[in-house]
């Protein structure tokens, strides 16, 4: 049965715009191949976090407006949510700071407060509100910094020297001390404890949220060794003595160095044998804000290839869009749109779940004691009188409702089918930062390239026409450093590529020709540069039609040699790969997307994405059994399959 959830008014907008542009694509369909004998990561579950925020909002609203939270998310006709972070003590989303033992040197932990009463006030109320539909939630919880007297000294704004729980001294912010490491490991087990005492257990725990974040609020840093150290040497003998129950997962943080850490911690058997999975971010870093959920996937996939065959798993523990809730209804949908892709990418790529980060907030996204507002799936209106549900709420229900823990992925090969007149959108913009990827061939305008008379190759987007401030976008000269994929950056940037076509139809870097740009722009010349490099595919990499990212190396047989289609008006054509039938250079990531699971029951679910202006005709054919079905999906829209 295909579900989709769309507002009322932009079901009536999307249908008017599908009706204009159907015969555009009349004689092109997409196709999904879902194959159930190839089944792969069990599906753990879906949730959000109980910030203090969070909580706090909660009371506000009157008992009715609660129970109608509560349901949406829990309860029996609501989206399906079966995990719940609990941060540590106090986080960013805290409207003050506090720590369960704050006597210095206390390293036997007599002091803690076993009665967690901060949490009794309105964290654990809500939880067991959560319970009561939900018995089954899987809980996990996440310290963002230690007790102050546990940590080295930073810099305040006077200057002076002090421990404080806010910010992190770096490269360590634990203090290298065995006894203080010991007493954090036994502060963990107690805070667990105490949380069983009152009725709620722990289902698992995540060493430190964001170790390599310093702050500005809330913070510890580590790094992979440290964090290897700490397990081996003391958190994992207690908790395995104290809570042999608990999932214990590291790094907690984004996916660029996802695979580094998961190399270190998994090199020490000492270590990895207390190691259960990863969890992971979705941010991209930095201030830019439109990244986040745009990268990364391949690094996912290469850390779950060293943790899924020794029964581990990995859980995207933290995703959210910021700054503030987006109340209009373009902005809010773009951003449902995007969640939802992160979502199944990640699901993709190995990810056991998906963990949105506050699970209701304020008007505005708020409190946040350190100012940085997030948006939310259901947030109170601003007099706190009832509250409010946004398309990030439905979208994500298209997932967590039909795919319940227990499910398996399998296989599933999207591709869809655009006509050559799709206009520029919020969709098709391409931002700095999205990574270069083959991805199957759909006629999209992320698919039309210019090899420009200088060398650079261009993407070729409408979006510039309409808005003056969006920059046209070329393939970079160099892969990132952690993820190893060739990036999408401003053509007047001294970074994009300038390349030839080889004689065997591959793309070849002008090293020269980008040395002497960064050399004009006072910027360091690539390395090893004299090494003649053409664009290749990089493994692994064949997740579900999500493209697999393209780097730079060698010119001889390793090089992806592309075969250039007819020019359009705009002077684009598609690059499409010779020896990799069906796949085109991209910018980014099809808008056409699926994924498909089997469930506990038998159920075959396949959940479908389109983030385009044009609706797209489609099959399903599945395999073994040979059966096909005919659908299609309006623009901008989801729609998920039981059957």
């Amino acid at each position: 049965m295909p579900c989709a959830s769309r507002s009322a008014l932009l079901t009536l907008a999307s249908s008017n715009f599908a009706k204009s542009q159907l015969q555009l694509i009349l004689y092109r369909r997409g196709r999904i191949d879902v194959d159930s004998t190839a089944s792969y990561q069990e599906i753990v579950g879906f949730g959000a976090a109980f910030t203090d925020s969070a909580t706090i909002n909660f009371y506000k609203l009157p008992k009715e407006a609660q129970d109608f939270v509560i349901d949406a998310y829990f309860g029996p006709d609501g989206i399906g949510y079966t995990i719940g972070r609990i941060p540590m003590g106090s986080c960013d989303f805290s409207v003050e700071q506090y720590n369960y033992d704050d006597v210095p040197g206390d390293y036997s932990m007599e002091h803690f407060d076993n009665n967690i009463e901060y949490d009794q006030k309105q964290r654990v109320p809500m939880i067991k509100e959560a319970l009561k539909r939900q018995p089954n939630l899987k809980l996990f919880m996440s310290p963002w910094s230690p007790p102050a007297w546990m940590k080295y000294p930073t810099k305040d704004k006077d200057g002076v020297y002090r421990q404080s729980m806010i910010e992190s001294s770096y490269p360590q912010g634990l203090l290298d001390d065995p006894r203080v490491k010991h007493a954090w490991a036994l502060y963990f087990s107690k805070f667990i404890s105490a949380y069983k005492a009152l009725g709620v257990d722990m289902w698992g725990v995540t060493i430190q949220n964001e170790p390599e974040n310093p702050g500005p609020w809330e913070a510890c840093v580590y790094n992979a060794s440290s964090t290897g150290a700490f397990l081996r040497d003391h958190l994992g003998p207690v908790l395995r003595e104290d809570h042999p129950e608990l999932q214990i997962m590291a790094y907690d943080h984004n996916k660029d160095h996802m695979v580094a850490w998961t190399q270190i911690l998994m090199h020490d058997p000492a270590t990895a044998k207390y190691l259960d999975g990863m969890a992971f971010h979705w941010y991209y870093g930095g201030m830019d804000r439109g990244l986040d959920g745009s990268y990364g996937w391949g690094n996912v996939e290469e850390a779950g290839a060293l943790l899924l065959p020794h029964g581990k798993f990995m859980l995207s523990s933290e995703s959210c869009h910021c700054p503030f809730v987006d109340h209009t209804l373009d902005g809010s949908w773009a951003r449902a749109e995007h969640l939802a892709h992160d979502v199944l990418a990640d699901l993709e790529a190995g990810a056991g779940g998906w963990v949105d980060w506050n699970i209701f907030l304020d008007y505005d996204g708020g409190p946040n004691h350190a100012g940085n507002l997030c948006d939310v799936p259901i947030y109170a209106n601003e007099d706190h009188s009832g509250a409010v549900v946004g398309p990030m709420y439905h979208f994500m229900g298209h997932v967590s409702r039909f795919v319940p823990p227990g499910s398996r992925r399998i296989a599933s090969h999207a591709r869809g089918a655009y006509g050559a007149g799709t206009l520029g959108s919020r969709a098709s913009g391409v931002l700095r930062g999205f990574e270069a990827s083959l991805a199957p061939c759909d006629g999209s305008v992320r698919q039309r390239w210019a090899l420009l008379p200088d060398g650079r190759v261009q993407l070729v987007d409408q979006l510039t026409e309409y808005f003056q401030y969006w920059k046209p976008v070329c393939l970079g000269s160099a892969p990132d450093v952690w993820t190893r994929v060739v990036t999408i950056v401003a053509c007047d940037e001294p970074t994009a590529g300038v390349f030839s076509r080889a004689d065997s139809g591959a793309l070849r870097l002008d090293a020269d020709a980008v040395n002497a740009a960064l050399a004009d722009a006072a910027l360091l010349p690539l390395e090893n540069s004299s090494a003649e490099q053409c664009l290749a595919l990089l493994e692994p990499g064949a997740r579900s039609g999500r493209g697999a990212g393209v780097t730079l190396g060698g010119c001889g047989r390793g090089a992806q040699r592309f075969d250039v289609g007819s020019a359009d008006a705009k002077g684009g054509a598609p690059f499409t790969a010779a020896d990799a039938r069906g796949q085109c250079l991209t910018a980014g990531w099809p808008w056409f997307t699926a994924s498909a699971f089997e469930t506990p029951r038998g159920d075959t679910v396949v959940v479908v994405l389109n983030e385009a202006e044009e609706p797209v005709e489609f099959d399903i054919v599945f395999q073994p059994q040979g059966r096909a079905l005919a659908a299609a999906i309006p623009a901008h829209s989801i729609q998920t399959y039981v059957l």
